[in-house]
């Protein structure tokens, strides 16, 4: 979901009250000294109260971070004057030049022109009115003054930050490399070395070597770039949304078409396995990546503090652990994840980060990334025979001891050596992490040069998790090697055909995932709407979604006691009965919630609050009588359905009763401050 604005409302006291008082932006301010509380208070309640002051506060989807107002200016009431401020923990995301850009088209048809000033030293807000356009009239030693028109302004587009060409070739390099494993691993190429050295085993090995860092190779680029940006909630939502569209709109599809056995698919487990694919690890590089994410912003802090030195112990502790164990070791380790879960991707951010911040020096130059690429990848099928024969040394050793009487110690050695064939091609191995890290560092070290190709590689990159999330799906990935004949012998045109299926997956995951963008930005502007709506009547909105979860807690509570509890007596007193108690409950429930959610009531202290309570019981009892009335009537005496009058009828009279009520004599806000025109703020 993009930025958008809504209307300051009064819950936000607090909120400008903490932003007012940050340090930067009293030190910003043309005022430095604090604020205090009450006079807080008085100026915001004066500044709500004003017709000529437009304030609202920038909010990322359910969060606020940041506030803008527009007072008119002294000299010419058709131009607004302009302060803004960002969240401490907000800042450095460029959200002031995206809620400015949002400001003008909302504030077009009111002023002719906007005008900012700034402090000489605020060095951010001068390049932020400079990127935005905004004219410099004057300048001295107080105070720079900017200026725009606003002449038939609309809203400006988002400013966003160019992404790096060479990572997002690296990204598209990556996931062709990805979709080339699934080729050679569920299309049945790959046989173990142990049983089939031919010359073609070998070579499907040789290209699975190289496509091996695909992995490593998307969480590092991720690791490299999240140690310098900041958590945000949309895009861990944004990234969930995603996983969740495919898992459960490709199983949908499936299921249609016939393509699934719907028998086999049809069940609790199975659906809610496609629900919670993040929780049930549909996909595990997403469930790992996500968890990962979640994790970056301390990983991020902790990284920026290490020293180098201790920077590279924390990576080499964790490769000694998570990767040189199960790479040399004859022996199944129960701590060995494959490279195929959380640990390793928070191993890979760590190296990915100090690549950032300090470098390799082995691998400076291009010749040398790609030298050290080819010699770690082509060791993986070459290791693969080497342990091989190890192995058949053992066993004939163990074989020969056997027959003469001497014991089967070698025999002993031989499941470690079976285990280790078994881990040559995981992504913790310490040669896929080897020829990871020198391809990496190719591209670190490239300059490219801008031409068309980086142009349209960079354009589908963003794209390209969505061909994982594809091809990869539970109902997919061992029917499309089917559907495309990967199991069929080609002989010499087995490469074209590899190069067209991985093209074919690639191109049509690509053309899906960019149908899927396109949905999830009309779903997005349709949110920031919704949110609009919501924002612009928030207490209304909030009293009906209490309302409505009251009116829950009386649906659920009436037929228990007046068709359980009570159901022996007389329809008259089992239907009052069991109505007194559901209001009771009921009552409860909506003083709380009300309370705290909808009318953001300030009293404390046992009095104050006994009073607003018993006021609510009061008003309350006022609505009960009436919902008690109309059951009596609506159910005895004209023979409504009782659920249907307790249910629809009677329910949205009791909503709208007691929101008057509550509005006009329970939740009262207190009287209108005294007008303050304190410009601390």
């Amino acid at each position: 979901m993009s930025y958008y604005l809504r209307k300051t409302l009064e819950t936000d006291c607090k909120l400008f009250y903490r932003w007012a008082n940050d340090p930067a932006v009293r030190s910003a301010s043309f005022s430095t000294e604090q604020i205090g509380w009450e006079e807080h208070q008085k100026w915001f309640a004066w500044m709500l109260e004003k017709d000529s002051i437009d304030s609202f506060v920038c909010m990322d989807f359910l969060l606020p971070v940041g506030q803008v107002r527009v007072g008119q200016a002294q000299s010419d009431e058709k131009k607004g004057v302009i302060s803004y401020s960002i969240g401490e923990e907000y800042r450095g995301r460029g959200i002031a030049k995206q809620m400015l850009s949002k400001l003008e088209g909302k504030l077009s048809g009111k002023y002719k022109a906007l005008i900012a000033e700034v402090k000489p030293e605020n060095a951010a807000s001068r390049k932020v009115f400079e990127d935005l356009g905004y004219t410099l009239l004057s300048e001295d030693e107080e105070k720079l003054v900017f200026e725009k028109a606003l002449d038939g302004a609309t809203e400006s587009a988002p400013v966003k930050k160019p992404r790096e060409a060479k990572f997002e070739v690296l990204r598209v390099i990556a996931m062709l490399m990805v979709v080339t494993l699934h080729y050679l691993d569920k299309g049945g190429l790959l046989h173990s070395v142990d049983v089939d050295k031919s010359g073609a085993n070998l070579a499907f090995w040789l290209l699975e070597a190289f496509c091996l860092v695909s992995v490593n190779l998307y969480v590092m680029i991720s690791g490299y770039f999240l140690m310098d940006s900041r958590f945000t909630l949309r895009r861990l939502v944004k990234l969930w949304c995603e996983v969740f569209f495919y898992s459960v709109l490709v199983a949908g599809i499936c299921l249609i078409a016939g393509i699934a056995d719907k028998d086999t698919y049809l069940n609790f487990f199975n659906l809610q396995y496609f629900v919670l694919p993040v929780v049930n690890r549909h996909y595990w590089f997403a469930s790992a990546y996500i968890l990962m994410y979640l994790f970056s912003p301390l990983l991020g802090a902790a990284v920026k503090k290490m020293s180098k030195q201790q920077h590279l112990m924390l990576l080499l502790t964790m490769i000694c652990v998570l990767s040189l164990p199960k790479s040399f070791v004859p022996a199944e380790l129960t701590i060995d994840d494959h490279g195929l879960s959380l640990v390793w991707f928070l191993c890979l951010y760590v190296l990915a980060a100090y690549i950032r911040l300090h470098g390799i020096p082995y691998l400076k130059t291009g010749r040398s990334c790609l030298a050290w690429y080819g010699v770690f990848a082509a060791l993986v099928p070459g290791g693969m025979l080497i342990v091989s024969g190890l192995r058949q040394i053992v066993v004939n050793g163990a074989a020969e001891a056997a027959a003469e009487g001497e014991g089967y110690l070698l025999g002993f050695l031989d499941p470690g050596f079976k285990y280790l064939l078994t881990t040559m091609d995981d992504y913790n191995h310490i040669l896929v992490l080897g020829a990871s890290v020198a391809l990496f560092c190719f591209f670190v070290n490239w300059k490219p040069k801008k031409n068309l190709v980086l142009d349209v590689l960079a354009r589908i990159a963003p794209y390209t998790f969505g061909v994982y999330l594809l091809h990869e799906h539970l109902m997919l990935r061992y029917a499309w090697p089917v559907w495309l004949g990967v199991n069929k012998a080609y002989g010499a045109a087995r490469i074209l055909h590899l190069l067209l299926t991985v093209l074919i997956i690639f191109i049509v995951g690509i053309l899906v995932d960019a149908l899927r963008s396109l949905l999830f930005d009309q779903v997005e502007t349709l949110i920031d709407w919704a949110m609009g709506i919501y924002f612009a009547k928030k207490e209304v909105w909030d009293y009906l979604i209490v309302g409505f979860l009251t009116t829950v807690v009386a649906w659920v509570t009436y037929p228990i006691f007046a068709k359980g509890v009570f159901g022996g007596m007389a329809e008259t007193l089992r239907i009052t009965l069991g109505n007194t108690v559901s209001w009771v409950f009921s009552v409860i429930f909506a003083y709380v919630a009300n309370r705290i959610f909808v009318f953001h009531s300030q009293k404390t202290g046992f009095k104050e609050v006994s009073k607003e309570f018993a006021s609510f019981v009061g008003a309350r009892l006022f609505s009960y009588g009436v919902d008690t009335g109309l059951m009596l009537l609506l159910v005895t005496v004209l023979h409504i359905n009782e659920i249907l009058s307790k249910y629809v009828i009677v329910s949205i009279v009791g909503i709208v009763l007691n929101y008057i009520l509550s509005k006009l004599l329970v939740f009262k806000k207190p009287a209108k401050k005294e007008e303050n025109t304190d410009e601390k703020h």
